[in-house]
């Protein structure tokens, strides 16, 4: 029978627990014991679905495809993030937004003062300049690099 023909009282008789998982730091019970990258983020907020994906925090920290399964076990927690490229490292942020300098902290400490934060195509090429205030909507995959401003810590001379 599958789950969505159990309800309630039923789950009990079936021997089917409740299983208590926190999505972003919420809550949440699935009747499931397997569950994907996607499946997990859809028991979390609706708003931090699409675009994002699942990382495991409990045990080894690691990011989950959405279209692998896992064992959900009891309290384990996990987390919407954005996987971004930053001077070509993958690079993850949990924040739909973020302006230059909170990019460049995703990176190396020794890359932020004294930097700026360029977005760039996929050769490699500028596109635009993210000023530290100026807050963008990231989006998956999406390509930064950091490069010394004129004048600052780490410019060159």
């Amino acid at each position: 029978m599958s789950e969505r023909g159990i309800e309630g009282a039923d789950f009990q008789h079936h021997g089917i627990h409740p299983i208590e998982i926190f999505v972003d730091g919420v809550t949440v019970i699935t009747h499931r014991h397997r569950l994907s990258g996607l499946q997990i983020r859809e028991l979390g907020a609706k708003d931090r679905v699409s675009g994002f994906k699942t990382e495991i925090v409990t045990g080894h920290v690691r990011v989950i495809p959405d279209h692998e399964e896992l064992e959900v076990r009891n309290e384990e927690h996990f987390r919407t993030v954005k996987e971004i490229y930053l001077d070509g490292e993958l690079v993850i942020s949990r924040s739909k937004t973020l302006n230059g300098r909170q990019i460049r902290e995703l990176g190396p400490a020794d890359r932020v003062d004294g930097f700026e934060t360029q977005e760039v195509d996929e050769r490699g090429k500028k596109v635009r300049s993210i000023g530290d205030t100026e807050e963008i909507e990231i989006h998956e995959h999406e390509r930064f690099r950091t490069v010394p401003n004129h004048g600052g810590p780490g410019a060159s001379l």
